[in-house]
């Protein structure tokens, strides 16, 4: 790790706002010392397109990675390109507002240590919402937010080892799921509660043009169908519904949304809104001035 153990701007998170705060820091003010830190093994990815992964269109994950000029994002290209140090797999546990350090452990080695900070950026993302229903513990039940989830399902996929496949929730994510499946020769059904698909996009007439779009392509789409409970039925994944028969298939993806991921900021005491999402003002400060906070985990002023 670099030592000191202090930096002008720590930032916690590295999928899209985390870097893109750390890149525009180095550019404006090249003399600050930034570090970085983000528990996942990937940073600066395209999240929006692990559904295309998934489907094989996108040749190889590194290619989510790339920049414009066909540049790998990776430690070593921030640490040589902008001077900013980046530690994968480390963990922000806690942070001391008035010490002004974060916890940090690393998920490599179980090492927990601290890092001091004279300006905080917190960039923790978004996690997939709690189903309003009962979920089994399986491998063959998964949301559809981190790249894990993208490269596992398309591992199995591969191996011919998905035959028949259930969707939960029509939004963005569905959809491509939905696509996704269809390219690799899975029976999929796509379910959601709403009377459309893409409820919180579309109007009705819209939606149904879609739907017409994936029926088209082999996808069974079920509008106002209300899962009760995911269970397993001899160790597959079963579906039951409150108004019609269960479907045993072999994996279903749960996309019913996301919420901000706030609890790192609210556990030392920072401000969160009504939506779940961390308080900022204009300028992305925080209730504490010597922390911002950018991304999905905030909540911002409709601008309707």
């Amino acid at each position: 790790m670099p030592g000191p153990n202090i930096s002008d701007v720590v930032i916690i998170g590295g999928v899209a706002a985390g870097p893109k705060a750390g890149a525009t820091l180095a550019r404006r003010k090249p003399e600050m010392s930034i570090t970085l830190f983000q528990r996942e093994e990937y940073i600066s990815y395209g999240s929006c397109g692990l559904p295309y992964f998934a489907s094989g269109d996108i040749n190889s994950f590194a290619d989510l990675t790339k920049t414009s000029y066909g540049v790998e994002r990776t430690p070593d290209f921030f640490k040589q390109s902008k001077g900013i140090t980046i530690n994968t797999l480390c963990e922000v546990t806690s942070i001391d507002r008035d010490r002004k350090t974060v916890t940090v452990k690393n998920l490599k080695d179980g090492n927990i240590f601290e890092h001091g900070y004279r300006h905080l950026v917190i960039a923790t993302g978004a996690c997939p919402k709690k189903p309003p229903f009962p979920v089994a513990d399986s491998p063959a039940i998964a949301h559809f937010t981190r790249p894990g989830d993208a490269i596992t399902f398309r591992k199995t996929a591969q191996k011919g080892a998905i035959g028949s496949a259930v969707i939960v929730g029509g939004g963005y994510i569905g959809c491509e799921i939905a696509e996704a499946m269809g390219v690799w020769g899975i029976e999929t059904t796509l379910v959601e509660c709403e009377p459309q698909i893409l409820p919180a996009t579309l109007d009705a007439e819209m939606a149904a043009m879609v739907g017409s779009e994936l029926k088209k392509n082999g996808v069974i789409v079920s509008t106002g169908c209300m899962v009760k409970e995911i269970r397993l039925n001899n160790g597959a994944p079963e579906v039951v519904f409150s108004d019609r028969d269960p479907l045993t298939v072999d994996h279903v993806f749960i996309c019913t949304g996301v919420s901000p991921q706030s609890s790192l900021a609210e556990s030392c005491g920072l401000a969160i809104g009504p939506t779940g999402g961390i308080v900022v003002d204009e300028r992305m400060r925080t209730s504490d001035p010597s922390i911002y906070a950018g991304g999905d985990c905030v909540e911002l002023r409709h601008r309707i």
